[in-house]
């Protein structure tokens, strides 16, 4: 069956929204077992110190992964692969072996001198901890350090996964990721706490790397450690990976920021922005993600084809379909904030009060869903141009505004109390302590939009094709289908809150299904009525079975 399924995949016959499907599926279901990860760190250890110094571990080895990994990257690889494959397909494991090589020595080099220096780093990472805590997060964040250079590998693995268009064992991977965290807290936290939860986070990185492993090996493209390095490909891979690195390091930077910023706030904080992030990590994975890593070998292909018109028309089907998705979804969001935060995390030690603050910043976040999956997708864009420096400018301009909203909006907070109590009643956080935590996610948020921007405007420069007021009909009627569908799921959480209590479990859920079913029906029955041109495709290929292997004609020529 396997084999059968990767022969389909090689030879091109899944379209870029049946992959979409595939790679949201088996999202979702990573994603499912993330929100039951942090369900369980939530409910062990509540909004608190633990948890924020848990967060604050990944911070260091994030930037080392961000920084290392751009080497092993599909989005740099897989041109690079396809390139090799087309011309000479001898090559591809030379150019597998060389860059596995050099990531494995010069990870090794680099974990170790962080290693060393972790002592004098992480005291700018929380710089509002005490000191003893601050003695913790350099054990947790030494331990981590693990985890990029097993990553690394293993995404290229990925890469050659993609170019073969196996997208189901490249998708299984995240999915074991967290369960190895899972087995972490379930298995290892009874016995070493915290810490046990680390040694999951080192297994799932393991898992990560053997799920696809046997697929490349079965290729016989499996990456080796070798003495025979190309120094012209590394050279070549390290000027065009610059960028990326610089672009992947201001992500980090930014986010680390704003745990550096978080952390002055309160103890918790860091906890709350992490959590409040992950959650509207779920629809981003599942909406930008999945239509970017399908549409990136294909943006690629005629990128190098110079097919312009054709790579308009994949991004501008993928952008359809990503506002005919976010939108709803981020109204929904808003209305049943709370509801959402108490079904996911409230249980334990996470009490009301981390309820309210995490629904609060979660409002704040999500309005930035749809620019953030647009930067997901604009930016496999510009990579297959191999335009990288552009995104780089863009990323410090969105890291600048970044900074100024954190920094002068929790200053704003302390010093101009009418805004900070605006802003309370507005989420009705009134009177909640470290409310200024709902700051750091505007600042996220914002900083988000100015990227997805500037990005938009970069890419129109290289692609005159490309016609962004043909997006206004889908956007006009997601909103109009969105805004209703929230309203109604509003009215429909008023009126059954009558009838169930909200201090239970059981209660909260059927509040929050009662509100989803009725607002879902409104959304829908607008959508039909507009004649909905996403909805009928989303509808037809989801009656096609992913292990069909026909493929509908017109879907073709449309892409």
């Amino acid at each position: 069956m396997v084999a059968g399924f990767t022969q389909k995949e090689d030879n091109g016959i899944y379209s870029m929204h049946k992959a979409a499907l595939l790679i949201a599926a088996l999202s979702l279901v990573s994603q499912v077992l993330a929100v039951v990860r942090d369900k369980l760190l939530a409910h062990y250890f509540g909004a608190g110190e633990t948890l924020s110094l848990y967060y604050a571990a990944f911070r260091i080895p994030d930037m080392v992964y961000a920084s290392l990994s751009a080497l092993m990257a599909a989005i740099i690889v897989l041109p690079l692969l396809t390139r090799s494959y087309t011309q000479n397909k001898d090559e591809v494991q030379n150019v597998l072996n060389s860059l596995c090589t050099v990531f494995i020595v010069v990870g090794v080099i680099v974990t170790g001198v962080l290693y060393v220096l972790m002592p004098y780093l992480t005291r700018y990472i929380v710089p509002g901890f005490p000191p003893e805590s601050q003695t913790t997060l350099v054990e947790f964040s030494r331990l981590l350090l693990l985890s990029p250079l097993i990553l690394g590998v293993s995404n290229l693995i990925g890469s050659v996964l993609q170019m073969k268009r196996n997208f189901l064992f490249y998708s299984l991977a995240p999915v074991l990721y967290n369960v190895g965290i899972i087995a972490g807290i379930v298995f290892l936290r009874p016995y070493f706490g915290i810490q046990g939860v680390l040694y999951g986070v080192i297994g799932g990185a393991c898992l990560h790397l053997l799920i696809q492993a046997p697929m490349a090996y079965m290729y016989r493209l499996l990456p080796i450690l070798t003495f025979s390095i190309d120094w012209k490909l590394i050279q070549e891979t390290f000027f065009i990976s610059v960028p990326r690195v610089a672009t992947l390091l201001a992500i980090q930077i930014a986010q680390t920021f704003l745990v550096a910023q978080a952390s002055l706030v309160a103890l918790s904080s860091v906890a709350i922005f992490s959590l409040a992030f992950n959650i509207q990590t779920v629809p981003l994975t599942l909406i930008g993600l999945s239509y970017s890593i399908a549409a990136f070998p294909m943006l690629s292909e005629y990128v190098e084809k110079k097919n312009f018109a054709m790579v308009w028309t994949h991004i501008y089907n993928a952008m359809r379909h990503i506002i005919f998705w976010s939108i709803p979804i981020i109204c929904f969001t808003i209305v049943l904030r709370a509801h959402i935060v108490r079904v996911l995390y409230g249980s334990g030690e996470f009490d009301w009060t981390d309820t309210r603050l995490t629904a609060a910043v979660l409002a704040v976040m999500i309005c930035a869903l749809t620019f953030q999956a647009f930067s997901l997708l604009i930016m496999r864009a510009l990579y297959a141009f191999h335009s990288a420096y552009s995104q780089f400018v863009a990323q410090m301009a969105a890291l600048l505004v970044t900074y100024i909203v954190a920094v002068y909006g929790v200053f704003a907070w302390h010093t101009m109390p009418s805004f900070a109590y605006f802003i309370e009643a507005l989420f009705r956080i009134s009177y909640l302590p470290d409310s200024a935590v709902l700051v750091i996610g505007l600042a996220h948020a914002l900083g988000a939009m100015t990227l997805s921007l500037i990005l938009l405007f970069i890419l129109r420069a290289k692609l005159t094709a490309m016609r962004i007021r043909d997006l206004r009909g889908v956007v006009g009627q997601s909103f109009a289908a969105g805004i209703i569908g929230a309203f109604v799921a509003y009215v429909a959480l008023t009126y059954i809150q009558v009838y169930v209590s909200l201090e239970t479990f059981i209660g909260v859920l059927t509040s929050a299904l009662f509100g989803v079913f009725f607002g879902f029906l409104a959304w829908f029955g607008i959508l039909y009525i507009l004649q909905s041109k996403e909805l009928h495709e989303f509808s037809v290929a989801a009656r096609k079975r992913f292990w069909k292997s026909g493929v509908v004609q017109e879907e073709l020529q449309e892409l």
